[in-house]
Parts: C-alpha cells; sequence; structure tokens
C-alpha cells in the first residue's frame, strides 16, 4: 500500500504507531527522507515527539552530509 500526497508516494510503514504515520505524511515530502525518518523510529524506538524534534532540527539532511573519515588499515 502506497499513499500519494502532492506527487510524493510515501511508504507504507505498518510497524509505526499511526501517530509516527500521519506526521510523515503531513510533514515530509522526500521519499528518501520518510524512509530514513521510518528505521531510525523502529531501530532507535524514537517516541512521536522524538521524531518531531528529528523533523525540526532536519536530522535527514544533516546524516546524508555527514562528513565520514577514512578507515585506516593497519
Amino acid at each position: 500500500m502506497r499513499i500519494k500526497k502532492r506527487g510524493c508516494a510515501c511508504f507504507d510503514t505498518p510497524s509505526l504507531p499511526w501517530g509516527h504515520n500521519l506526521l510523515l505524511i503531513n510533514k515530509i515530502d522526500s521519499n528518501d527522507a520518510v524512509k530514513f525518518y521510518a528505521q531510525e523510529c523502529l531501530q532507535k524506538g524514537w517516541s512521536r515527539d522524538m521524531l518531531i524534534n528529528a523533523i525540526n532540527m532536519n536530522t535527514y539532511v544533516a546524516q546524508s552530509t555527514k562528513f565520514h573519515l577514512p578507515t585506516v588499515e593497519n
């Protein structure tokens, strides 16, 4: 099942509580961002308030632009 909103197909996330799904549908336009936030909620056990804070802090953009140091092999 996929939900269409403003030209954006948002992923069905049956494992998330309904309130989390509503937040993702109403606040996020990017499919990749929806997937990121849904995975973070499931992996880290975010409450709805924590999800709102993560969205307001634009965690998806910060995570996707994070600088990664190369691994040093001995």
